[in-house]
């Protein structure tokens, strides 16, 4: 798995030195995120539905998603983009306001296959 290869402690260079593919992953999942942030925030899309999705994959994925946005935005900074930042909009802002509600969100009690095992789709 890409993400994999992003760690805590990750710098700029091992972004940079994934591959075009691997980087294309990465921002499709971060941007699909951030997207569905902003959906949750408006109503669209219900915090349990979207718990349902992620919350699996945060578990493990949640240091590492906030650190790529951490150098990303860093990267910015150091490349004079939004470098005062007057607007106060960063990238992937809604994708760490997302990570931060599904810290909150309680987890499962089991496993779904067993929580919802006597499930029915409604009538």
């Amino acid at each position: 798995m890409t993400i994999n290869r992003i760690t805590e402690d990750s710098t700029v260079e091992n972004l940079q030195n994934l591959t075009r593919e691997e980087k294309d992953a990465i921002n499709a999942l971060m941007v699909g995120m951030n997207n569905h942030g902003v959906l949750t925030f408006h109503g669209h899309l219900s915090i349990d539905i979207v718990a349902s999705f992620y919350q699996s994959y945060t578990l493990f994925l949640n240091k590492r998603l906030r650190r790529i946005v951490k150098i990303m935005t860093e990267s910015a900074q150091k490349a004079g983009v939004n470098g005062d930042n007057k607007n106060n909009i960063g990238s992937f802002d809604w994708l760490i306001w997302l990570l931060d509600r599904l810290d909150d969100y309680p987890l499962p009690d089991g496993p779904t296959y067993e929580i919802h095992k006597d499930w029915k789709p409604p009538k």
